[in-house]
């Protein structure tokens, strides 16, 4: 089985900073890489990263400076920024790299599987996790899990898998091996497209979607359009994962806040089409009403597009 010592990541968000914290923290400095741009290399080297009040032993390197290919190449960007992040590491990739997805939605994996046929991507999400990120800094109250796994029709990428469980298990990553990957990345997005949208346009936190309520209502109306997607399309995703998701979204830190909202509060273009965009454009296909999500995606786009007029 291939031995993984080191990690390479590729955008540094608040789960970027947690998964490459853990695994500098168990191995070292020198075993966590984050390929950067000259700009940002500065700035990260002059105020370092830091998870829980604790500093990150990362190394900060330019995609073309990288000496070798990676081992394992862990995607952390957002949706918006996937297309640049896949051409600043195409020197980095080789036959022998494995690549993990941390990204929100349902399209990133096969989106990377197009662009590096030569490597091996494992199908992953981040389920649990509350985290704020502020700058560099990264406080979390709970990990969560990262769900890992292959699809059937990727039987030959089992060794790749093992490789990177067994490097998460010597780290002390917190994964949970998933049979039906596919699934289970489906309900985490079913959940993303109810606590993400709906908390950022009533500008609340997860205490908003905890409580009786319009705000707890529209979120659950909002998966559940998910939900009737999923079955027009054969996937097994049923009304008893909204209320397993709506009992994970009971125990999430209430004064907490989902990416989406984090992302209006500071003014950041939001992954609204990775949510509500990307399942508006399968239900019409499907002829799927989605009244919701719609609603939901047209007020974020406001939201967005308000930011333009206070300049």
């Amino acid at each position: 089985m291939q031995r993984i010592d080191s990690a390479v990541f590729i955008g540094m968000g608040a789960l970027g900073i947690l998964y490459g914290h853990t695994i500098a923290r168990a191995l070292g400095k020198g075993s966590v890489t984050f390929l950067v741009d000259p700009d940002r290399k500065r700035r990260y080297e002059a105020d370092p990263p830091a998870f829980n009040g604790e500093p990150s032993p990362f190394v900060f390197c330019e995609p073309k400076d990288y000496p070798s290919k990676a081992e394992l190449l862990i995607f952390g960007v957002k949706g918006t920024n996937l297309k640049e992040a896949i051409d600043e590491v195409r020197g980095v990739v080789g036959p022998g790299t494995i690549i993990v997805s941390l990204l929100n939605g349902i399209t990133s994996e096969t989106i990377l599987e197009e662009a590096f046929p030569e490597a091996q991507v494992l199908y992953s999400v981040a389920q649990g996790m509350a985290a704020t990120r502020e700058g560099t800094k990264v406080t979390c109250k709970n990990p969560g899990l990262l769900y890992i796994g292959i699809p059937e029709r990727h039987a030959e990428r089992q060794g790749a898998l093992d490789a990177v469980e067994a490097f998460f298990d010597r780290t002390g990553v917190q994964y949970k091996h998933e049979a039906d990957i596919e699934r289970r990345i489906w309900c985490k997005w079913m959940f993303n497209i109810g606590v993400n949208q709906t908390i950022a346009v009533c500008e609340g936190t997860f205490a908003n979607i905890q409580k009786p309520g319009p705000v707890r209502e529209r979120y659950i109306a909002a998966m559940r359009e998910v939900v009737a997607v999923a079955q027009k399309l054969g996937i097994d995703v049923t009304e008893r994962d909204v209320e397993d998701y709506v009992k994970l979204g009971d125990t999430l830190d209430p004064e907490g806040m989902p990416s989406l909202r984090q992302d209006t509060k500071a003014h950041r273009p939001t992954e609204v089409d990775f949510f509500s965009g990307a399942l508006i454009e399968k239900a019409r296909a499907l002829g799927v009403p989605v009244p919701v999500n719609e609603a939901l995606n047209r007020e974020i786009k406001a939201i967005e597009a308000s930011w333009k007029t206070e300049k």
